[in-house]
């Protein structure tokens, strides 16, 4: 019964993620030189020193914040032309880190995110999402949870997008991840993933995504 329902389900899915899709701009088109945004720990830096993060991929750029040496699970969004300066976010704006002293966690280059924090306005909202299960909250109403049955997509077509199917005993969303650039227009700063929430081909909600920890 539940593989009848799901096959009922997927052409209204699969059609609400070619409709989102082909709204995407074609200037939002993602970094994919090394699959980002992934995931890096800081490496090489003395026990006694931090890892500065600058305003402008320059050593001579104003320095407004800095990482502990042992500090992971830092999220690079983009790499400068030169692919020495990795872009991140720190305190509520970007800033750029010597890719010198980062490493790649590779569980977390060019696949599907074990975890990502999700956050809109209009009204305020956020999601946790894992590879089997949602959760939205919305401000004044109760929580929604889900399951996720199935997600398709791959890191190396031309936005990087997944489509993630949300099911719960009352209803069915399909939640669009894409690898491409976004601001929730509250902080001065990109994030990495743009999550949008779609039911009968409509798009409900619109949203930036992390993998960093919030």
């Amino acid at each position: 019964m539940f593989t009848n329902f799901i096959n009922r389900l997927f052409p209204l899915l699969a059609l609400g993620f070619a409709l989102v899709l082909a709204t995407l701009p074609a200037s939002a088109a993602p970094d994919l030189r090394i699959g980002l945004p992934a995931l890096f720990d800081v490496t090489g830096v003395a026990t006694n020193d931090r890892l500065n993060i600058r305003r402008a991929p320059s050593p001579q750029s104003e320095r407004i914040g800095s990482y502990a040496p042992d500090r992971q699970g830092i999220e690079v969004i983009a790499l400068s032309d030169d692919g020495r300066w990795g872009k991140v976010v720190a305190n509520g704006e970007n800033g750029w880190v010597s890719m010198r002293f980062l490493q790649l966690r590779k569980e977390s280059f060019a696949t599907f995110p074990s975890h990502l924090s999700c956050f809109g306005t209009e009204p305020f909202w956020s999601m946790t999402l894992t590879e089997d299960s949602a959760r939205l909250t919305r401000m004044g109403q109760a929580p929604v949870n889900w399951r996720i049955p199935w997600w398709t997509g791959s890191a190396n077509n031309a936005y990087g997008s997944f489509a993630i199917s949300l099911l719960s005993d009352t209803d069915s969303r399909l939640a669009v991840l894409s690898r491409q650039q976004c601001s929730d227009g509250m902080v001065d700063a990109d994030y990495g993933w743009t999550l949008f929430l779609v039911q009968r081909g409509q798009t409900l909600l619109t949203g930036c995504c992390t993998m960093q920890q919030r």
